[in-house]
């Protein structure tokens, strides 16, 4: 479920969301999203990462993530450690 739907967001604001119509799913990750049927609009990302810690889309979908234990791929460099516990992360 895209935000814009979890969020019973009216048309003439979902299409006007920069999260519309290809980015439902990760709308935390861009500034200048219309949160909460565009009541809200974080300029920074600062701002954004915050607000969205609040955001029942936001919380529902990290939820959905660590039931279905998801791992996400290490990216490794030399000057990072991986282990069991990190890779999971």
């Amino acid at each position: 479920m895209k935000c814009w739907e979890f969020m019973s967001c009216p048309r003439e604001v979902y299409t006007s969301c920069p999260a519309y119509p290809m980015r439902g799913h990760e709308c935390w990750k861009m500034p200048h999203t219309l949160c909460d049927g565009g009541r809200h609009v974080k300029d920074s990302l600062v701002e954004k990462v915050s607000f969205c810690r609040q955001c029942e889309y936001y919380k529902q979908l990290m939820r959905n993530i660590a039931e279905a234990d998801y791992t996400a791929p290490a990216v490794v460099d030399d000057s990072v450690e991986v282990n069991d516990q990190t890779a999971k992360l």
